[in-house]
């Protein structure tokens, strides 16, 4: 009898895991069916360094324009914020990276952080870009720092939005998917939007600001055709413990903006930051989490405008002083 409940409770629970597999079940999702809800005005699509870009470029065509790089499972919606504060004072360009938001997977199918380097110069050069105030957030903010490392005569100043990089301390969430082949065809299909509903609670501390829609958001991008497949084949958060190592050689002004709630990666990395950075300052705000751009961000962008400000300042004056005659010349 015992035998028989046991076998009968197995089968109820395999029952229960396949219809919620099956439940959870979502075929891909075309470009122009997301674009038609989640692209606006502003939007261009592109083809990119092998793949089908998603940016928006807009603002003032004038001075140094600020390039805006999401984090994972993110787009280019999270810097919405910041756009609304600052788009009369410059021009803002921000993307969905490879296989993220209505971005495409790249063609030849390495996600690499250095592949992502290297997407980025391709992109800049798209756009006919040379130099760049460059923020990130989260694994954007991972981006931002390790392209200036490799392309510094590209990058004006750094804006680090709780930037990952450095190893990750016991307990703080680290994405592994793909590490089990039947895992990887497991969740081919199969994205909850519960689970999406969860991480959002998640990042940020007042969950008053998780809408519906920006639950519908995240989760639908989701499904954009050929990502789940690009998703799942990644080993997770790219670390490079050879490269962080090498973060005090980054010589660019770089503000630290970080939330004093985050719990996905320890605030105390902002002062890890100001103390490896030789030109870092750092402010962490008080009851925001991990998005300090979308929790904070009347205050994160006005901050950002004073160290903008501040980087056009010395730019005009570095070319004044260049351009000032010696006294050798004065005096002829």
């Amino acid at each position: 009898m015992i035998r028989k409940l046991v076998l009968l409770l197995v089968v109820l629970l395999i029952a229960v895991n396949v219809a919620f597999v099956f439940q959870a079940m979502e075929p891909d999702r075309s470009v122009e069916e997301l674009a038609a809800r989640w692209a606006d005005e502003n939007s261009r699509f592109e083809e990119i360094d092998g793949a089908q870009v998603h940016y928006r470029d807009q603002g003032l065509r004038k001075g140094t324009p600020l390039v805006m790089l999401h984090g994972l499972a993110s787009s280019l919606h999270t810097w919405d914020g910041w756009v609304a504060e600052l788009d009369d004072d410059r021009r803002l360009v921000r993307l969905d990276l490879p296989a993220f938001g209505l971005t495409g997977p790249i063609a030849d199918g390495d996600y690499r952080i250095s592949r992502y380097v290297r997407f980025l110069d391709a992109f800049l050069d798209h756009l006919g870009i040379e130099q760049v105030d460059l923020a990130g957030s989260s694994f954007g903010g991972y981006l931002a720092w390790r392209f200036a490392l490799d392309h510094p005569e590209r990058v004006r100043s750094l804006v680090l939005v709780s930037a990952a990089g450095y190893p990750p301390r016991p307990g703080e969430p680290v994405l592994q998917l793909g590490d089990v082949s039947w895992i990887r065809r497991l969740t081919r299909n199969v994205t909850p939007r519960g689970l999406v509903e969860t991480a959002l609670f998640d990042v940020f501390y007042d969950d008053r600001l998780v809408t519906q829609e920006m639950i519908d958001r995240h989760w639908e991008l989701l499904l954009r055709e050929g990502k789940r497949d690009a998703l799942t084949n990644r080993s997770g958060l790219p670390r490079d413990p050879e490269r962080w190592s090498r973060i005090p050689e980054i010589e660019q002004p770089t503000l630290v903006l970080w939330g004093e709630e985050d719990t996905w990666i320890d605030p105390s990395m902002a002062e890890r930051f100001v103390d490896d950075l030789p030109n870092a300052r750092s402010i962490v705000y008080p009851e925001i989490g991990h998005l300090p751009a979308e929790e904070a961000a009347e205050a994160s962008a006005a901050d950002l405008l004073v160290f903008l400000r501040e980087q056009d300042r010395s730019a005009v004056e570095s070319s004044s002083e260049t351009e000032s005659p010696s006294e050798d010349e004065t005096s002829s």
